[in-house]
C-alpha cells in the first residue's frame, strides 16, 4: 500500500470548534442573508449572520442556565429542518455533544440511543411543528 502526505494547507487552533464560524461570519458581515428558514406556508425568510448569532447565542444562554456544561450530549429528535441547525449550533457553542436521533427511528431504537448515549437533555420536534 502506497502512503501519500502533505504538509498541513490550514493551521487549526487547538481550541477551535465548529461554532467558530457562527460568530465569525457575524463579526465580518452580520447583515449577509446566511440561511433561509421556511414558514410552512410555502415562503423563506432569509436569515443574516447576525440574526442566527443571536439566536444561536439565546438558546445557547437556556442550555447553560438549564445545567448544560462542556461534554455533556443532548439529544435531537427531528426531521431535518432549521431549528436542529440552530440547536446543534447552540449545543456547540456551549461544547457539548449533539446525540442525533431520527423521526423515523423506532421506539426501540430511541430508548436504546438515549439510554447509551447518557444524554442529559433532550429536544424534540412537536406533531404541531
Amino acid at each position: 500500500m502506497r502512503e501519500y502526505s502533505i504538509p498541513a494547507l490550514a493551521e487549526i487552533p487547538p481550541a477551535a470548534s465548529l461554532a467558530d464560524i457562527v460568530f465569525t461570519r457575524a463579526s465580518q458581515d452580520p447583515h449577509a442573508v446566511v440561511i433561509r428558514k421556511h414558514r410552512g406556508d410555502g415562503r423563506w425568510d432569509d436569515l443574516t449572520a447576525g440574526q442566527f448569532r443571536d439566536e444561536v447565542t439565546a438558546l445557547a444562554k437556556g442550555l447553560v442556565a438549564a445545567g448544560i456544561t462542556p461534554g455533556d450530549r443532548v439529544a435531537v429528535m427531528s426531521r431535518t429542518r432549521y431549528e436542529w441547525t440552530l440547536i446543534d449550533y447552540a449545543i456547540w457553542t456551549v461544547g457539548g455533544i449533539t446525540v442525533p436521533i431520527y423521526e423515523t427511528s423506532s421506539a426501540d431504537q430511541v430508548e436504546w440511543i438515549l439510554s447509551d448515549s447518557g444524554a442529559r437533555a433532550a429536544f424534540a420536534e412537536g406533531r404541531a411543528d
